[in-house]
């Protein structure tokens, strides 16, 4: 059986099949061809009939290709040969069997589009699975039975001290021993009982480095009937966290240090200058009461009602930065709890913020006199503060006006003052009331805070600035 020799310009047609007849996909197509290379059998979906015909005559591209170089191998040799190829026309892939029998060749051709589709595709997923794997942030890995690694990545093998490459069909027993000693056993339970382990802390070393802290999560891997065949492996390395957290404590304790230092200061600067602040304000108290006689003129009395104004001012400024520094001292001593009547709370904030006479720059417009809970002292500074910080703004003598009313479990005090008008805009921002925000406003706001309340900033009734605190309330008097 002999082929026929091919012309001088026979194309190899590789990789190219031209076998049209092939149609139906992942069907065999069969032709026996006897030792004179007639086609004596055609089964499948050929073109025209095909029997009795020379298939070189009949196919005359095929002449010196692949196919025509494998019949000829396999009627000298008889030796089965294959050919496996893509048609350049249509894209089709088709694989052919050339099997000796003993009346000649059978031809086996198999259409394989789509099982050679099929395979890119898979090649493709495995190559996305081998790229995501590369890039995971957490170490990530997969045994089988008897704990042979079938994948692993380069980050979980650099934490167990070893490479994917030694790891890759080996088991960490053999690669890293240190590792598999604390790992396996965990592996092994959850080959046994199917059941995942997560949260689990396991030891590391990446290249002979320090331990490392790392929590995995060990999860079963069932194959088509259900029984366990591996487990799958995610490790978090939490060095870096930890590491990162243990910084922010340092600073945090760092800063609460530079605050504390900075209370104590303030603390001290406020109970030094309280002193002298105080002689003055009592020999101002003193000439005061000389000024009612004769021999002290009106203008003299004037500027001694402006020294004592000024000191009883100083005097509130000192309390209240000694106060601020209570409130920002980490290691003071919480709110001292207790009840206050509203009227004398305002009684007292009143001669706090505006001198000894100063319940006559305030006056109160609501029913009843409820009770407020919190810390006295404290609320009687934070209304204090928040009047003197009105009253800066408003002219000489103005009076300031006090109202209240129930708000669930609070009491919403309005304050309200002559003067310019707050930005609607700022009630939530009540630093923002007024152009220049003075320490009244700041420590009336801390107060307020450090009780649970609130205070806002917008335009009064009339005009104005109107000043919403809400404080908690305990009941009516």
């Amino acid at each position: 059986m002999r082929a026929p020799d091919p012309p001088p310009d026979s194309p190899w047609l590789s990789p190219g099949l031209r076998i049209e007849p092939v149609r139906e996909p992942n069907a065999d197509s069969v032709l026996t061809l006897d030792h004179a290379w007639r086609i004596t059998t055609a089964e499948g979906s050929f073109e025209g009939n095909l029997v009795g015909q020379v298939i070189w005559e009949r196919f005359p591209d095929l002449v010196g290709g692949p196919l025509w170089l494998a019949c000829r191998q396999a009627a000298q040799q008889r030796r089965p040969q294959r050919l496996a190829g893509r048609e350049e026309n249509d894209g089709r892939s088709a694989e052919i069997h050339v099997l000796p029998c003993p009346g000649g060749l059978l031809l086996l051709i198999r259409d394989t589009t789509r099982q050679q589709a099929a395979m890119a595709a898979l090649r493709e997923s495995n190559e996305r699975l081998r790229a995501g794997y590369e890039a995971a942030p957490v170490g990530l890995a997969l045994v089988d039975a008897e704990l042979r690694h079938l994948a692993i990545n380069e980050r979980l093998a650099r934490l167990s001290g070893g490479s994917a490459t030694a790891l890759m069909g080996r088991t960490a027993a053999e690669v890293v021993p240190g590792v598999a000693r604390h790992v396996d056993p965990i592996l092994r339970e959850v080959l046994a009982t199917g059941t995942a382990r997560e949260g689990v802390l396991v030891a590391g070393r990446a290249g002979g480095a320090a331990a490392r802290d790392l929590v995995a999560h060990y999860h079963p891997v069932h194959d088509a009937e259900g029984r366990v065949a591996g487990v799958s492996a995610a490790v978090i390395d939490l060095t870096p966290l930890r590491r990162t957290a243990a910084e922010l404590k340092r600073a945090l304790r760092a800063a609460r240090a530079a605050n504390a230092a900075r209370s104590r200061m303030m603390t001290a600067v406020s109970r030094e200058f309280r002193t002298p602040i105080a002689i003055i304000v009592g020999f101002a108290e003193l000439l005061l009461r000389q000024a009612e006689t004769p021999a002290v003129t009106p203008e003299h009395a004037a500027h001694l009602r402006d020294i004592a104004g000024a000191a009883y001012h100083l005097l509130a400024l000192v309390d209240d930065v000694g106060a601020a520094a209570a409130l920002a001292h980490p290691e003071e001593p919480g709110l001292r709890r207790g009840t206050v009547p509203l009227r004398r709370l305002a009684a007292e904030a009143a001669e706090l913020a505006l001198g000894p006479h100063g319940a006559a720059g305030l006056r109160l417009a609501g029913a009843g006199d409820p009770l407020l809970a919190g810390d006295p002292a404290l609320l009687r500074r934070g209304l204090g503060g928040l009047l003197r910080e009105s009253a800066r703004h408003a002219p000489p003598g103005a009076i300031h006006w006090l109202s209240w009313a129930p708000a669930e479990d609070q009491l919403a005090l309005h304050l309200d003052s002559p003067g310019p008008a707050a930005d609607p805009a700022a009630a939530e921002a009540p630093r923002s009331g007024f152009e220049s925000p003075g320490l009244g406003l700041q420590l009336a706001l801390l107060i307020v805070e450090a009780h649970g309340g609130r205070l806002a900033a917008m335009e009064g009734p009339a005009g104005g600035t109107r000043w919403r605190m809400e404080l908690p309330a305990a009941g009516a008097a």
